[in-house]
């Protein structure tokens, strides 16, 4: 008997310094990654902007090919797309574009379902030689330890994904771009 109120205080004490711990870890998280690429600025933008354009780029979008999704609006602040999946890895929700500032900067309204709110951005800064665009994410964890003890493994698949999905987009952008340079200096404008 004194054993299992022994192995009751030990475990006790196990459950109260985890939660302890996940009241040291951080309640807000925030990713952002960047790319470089030979692109256009206004070509990278649309594919960003235009929603319908991110099924070409998205890593969400190839993890379901049966993915269902839900338009309202095409670019530009207001539009926005829901979705919803059975695999666990897309979830279900819901993107709004609530900042459009054309070629420079978009903000995101996003609902993920089971995950919470969130919100994220892309950055487009031209410069002398290429294109940089960066893709943040913004979330509070808020209070919840399990919320924050997950929030190290969200952070890390964000990241993931967001390395994935920029890179598809720098592929799209520089294929796309070497493209229409190359139709123009065949068939040149009168």
């Amino acid at each position: 008997m004194k054993k299992l109120g022994n192995s009751v205080i030990i475990l006790l004490g196990i459950v109260l310094v985890a939660v302890l711990i996940a009241y040291l870890l951080p309640q807000k998280m925030h990713v952002e990654r960047s790319i470089s690429m030979k692109s256009s600025v206004d070509f990278a933008f649309d594919k960003v902007n235009v929603l319908e354009n991110w099924k070409e780029w998205s890593p969400w979008h190839k993890l379901d090919s049966a993915i269902k999704i839900n338009f309202e609006g095409k670019s530009g602040k207001g539009a926005s797309f829901n979705w919803s999946s059975t695999n666990k890895n897309v979830g279900s929700g819901n993107i709004l574009i609530t900042e459009c500032k054309k070629n420079e900067f978009l903000s995101l309204d996003m609902d993920l379902g089971e995950y919470g709110k969130a919100s994220s951005y892309f950055r487009f800064e031209t410069r002398a030689d290429s294109l940089k665009v960066s893709w943040g994410f913004d979330s509070d964890l808020g209070k919840n330890p399990f919320r924050r003890y997950f929030g190290g493994r969200f952070r890390k698949s964000i990241t993931e994904n967001y390395i994935i999905g920029l890179t598809a987009l720098k592929d799209i952008c520089e294929n796309q771009s070497a493209k229409i340079l190359e139709m123009k200096r065949i068939i040149p404008e009168k």
